[in-house]
């Protein structure tokens, strides 16, 4: 049986067109045939994918049956923005596995979620579970805010988070 390198191969190829391929062919094809002696196994179907039940998130609950937070982190300080020193921003962190909804208020009110044109507005960094959300809003010589959270799911009662941020002293 005929050994064909890869390089001669593309010899073959270059200089003897069709010809060449055929004949690399039958010598590849008797490489393999003369390996074994046994037919070639019947192809098999690929089975389908099965969806299983939908995974379903621990329903945990505080003492007074609202979403327990396993966890939050938010600032005490806020500062004008370096490069647009009329707004400002206040990131959020929290992990809450039973929330299906959040609300975030600033100062008494709720505020609308995404990226808006007017200030105030929250934006979210993913579902109500976590992992947060950053308030924006007007750096204006008010000195103190009061930013709600309140989690809830199915008709639970709220869990409410409440944070006060200052004003950062000016460097």
């Amino acid at each position: 049986m005929p050994v064909v390198k890869p390089s001669s191969r593309r010899a073959l190829i270059g200089v003897g067109g069709p010809l060449a391929i055929v004949f690399v062919a039958a010598a590849l094809g008797a490489c393999s045939a003369s390996g074994s002696s046994s037919a070639t196994p019947a192809a098999r179907p690929i089975p389908s994918p099965t969806a299983g039940p939908a995974p379903t998130r621990p329903t945990i609950t505080s003492p007074g049956g609202g979403p327990a937070v396993q966890q939050f982190d938010a600032p005490t300080s806020f500062s004008c923005l370096a490069q647009d020193p009329a707004e400002t921003q206040v990131t959020l962190g929290w992990v809450v596995p039973s929330a299906e909804r959040v609300s975030v208020a600033l100062d008494g009110r709720v505020l609308p979620r995404g990226i808006r044109s007017a200030l105030p507005y929250d934006v979210p960094a993913g579902p109500a579970v976590g992992p947060g959300a950053t308030v924006v809003f007007a750096c204006n010589p008010v000195a103190q805010h009061t930013i709600t959270l309140s989690w809830s799911f199915k008709r639970s009662p709220s869990t409410t988070r409440v944070v006060s941020v200052t004003r950062a002293a000016a460097p």
